[in-house]
């Protein structure tokens, strides 16, 4: 795996939410001067940034191609999030690519586990890094030579164009009745780019801005907990980063701060044997 070095300036804090993206006291514009945007982001997401680099990795084991059946199922897990949210033209031709390339490290920040997958597309690198729960795509440009954005306008229509790019813009969906399911196509761009850029909170810190997604307009919206109606992201005008939590409409309450993410490459707690 080719491996890079993020810059500062676009860290990511993510901030704990229950139904919407984030709650946040808004800056003043002396506070913009000096506050990055880690004032904004998910404290999970925050921490997930280091996984990008490869001094992370150094000193931490790679599980990836262990034979126990969690870590293989987690594995297969990470491969199909990301063929789920990413755009097949943006993938690498062969899939199994990415199942070689994935890096699995176990108990890598704290308790949780991370999977991390990066590949070069065209002119740009793209690199998945995924707890359990969430999901982190950030998409960086291949040369230096390419320049920033340097407008609040013109870095929102840049992370705009790239999520267009990078994002599918159709899922197939379990459409569920009184007696029967089955598995529809939908297309989710409209909601997409409705809920993580024409109605978002975008906020400005030194050096870049961050769009908060927008919350579900009422408390009964189910549709709310898919993954594209939660997309959240930043971008320094150059890279841009795109954050969600890998929700389908299940059982399980989205949240950044679930503790599925500790068991994420091990057997559930509930199917550990008992001791006395």
């Amino acid at each position: 795996m080719k491996g890079f070095e993020p810059t500062f300036t676009i860290m990511l804090v993510v901030m704990l939410f229950p139904l919407g993206c984030l709650s946040e006291e808004h800056p003043s514009k002396d506070d913009i001067k000096t506050r990055g945007p880690d004032g904004y982001l998910p404290l999970k997401v925050r921490l997930l940034v280091p996984v990008l680099t490869e001094t992370f990795q150094r000193g931490k084991t790679n599980v990836a191609e262990s034979g126990d059946h969690y870590i293989r199922r987690a594995k297969e897990q990470a491969v199909q999030w990301i063929l789920k949210t990413i755009r097949k033209h943006q993938l690498p031709p062969d899939p199994n690519v990415l199942r070689r390339n994935i890096v699995l490290l176990q108990n890598a920040i704290g308790p949780n586990d991370v999977a991390v997958c990066r590949w070069e597309k065209d002119t740009r690198v793209l690199t998945v890094v995924q707890t359990g729960t969430v999901i982190l795509v950030e998409v960086r440009p291949t040369s230096e030579a390419v320049g920033a954005e340097t407008t609040k306008e013109d870095r929102a229509l840049l992370a705009r164009n790239t999520a267009l790019r990078v994002l599918n813009g159709q899922v197939e969906v379990e459409e569920r009745g009184p007696t029967t399911s089955k598995m529809t196509k939908r297309v989710i761009t409209p909601e997409m780019l409705a809920t993580s850029f024409d109605h978002a909170d975008i906020q400005e810190y030194q050096g870049g801005i961050h769009g908060r997604c927008a919350g579900p307009p009422n408390d009964f919206d189910l549709d709310y907990n898919f993954w594209w109606r939660r997309i959240s992201w930043w971008t320094d005008g150059r890279v841009v980063g795109l954050y969600t939590l890998k929700t389908e409409r299940g059982p399980w309450v989205p949240s950044y701060d679930s503790a599925l993410d500790a068991t994420w490459f091990e057997r559930p707690p509930s199917l550990r044997p008992h001791q006395d």
